[in-house]
């Protein structure tokens, strides 16, 4: 419903009210919207690139908690599932092409290996 990235949540909140007004014909606030809150399923730190780097070249994780603790889980989580916003929560990243993020990780990660294994 919010177009605007930038939007702030009582922005976002007051956008999807002002429709359900419109809507519905029955008045509502953006204190009455309730947004999703997203939390994330790594450990979600950034890695720093000595551990991405050793993560690129190490066993996958073998169990849940080895992965959710995995700088390159860690990593993609970042990069592909949510950012930071306004207050301290987290919104959904603007999607991106697996090749820019492949040669983030490479530069990163300083593994140019990353992006040879892609297609194209």
């Amino acid at each position: 419903m919010v177009a605007d990235r930038n939007a702030s949540p009582a922005e976002r909140r007051a956008t999807v009210a002002e429709f359900a007004v419109r809507l519905f014909g029955h008045p509502m606030t953006g204190e009455q919207v309730v947004e999703e809150t997203l939390v994330t399923f790594t450990e979600a730190t950034v890695p720093s690139r000595v551990e991405l780097t050793a993560a690129l070249s190490s066993v996958l994780p073998g169990t849940l908690e080895e992965f959710r603790q995995h700088a390159l889980a860690r990593w993609v989580e970042v990069q592909f599932g949510v950012e930071p916003e306004e207050g301290g929560r987290l919104k959904r990243r603007v999607p991106r092409t697996l090749r820019d993020a492949a040669q983030q990780l490479a530069s990163t990660g300083g593994n140019d290996e990353v992006i040879s294994v892609l297609p194209g």
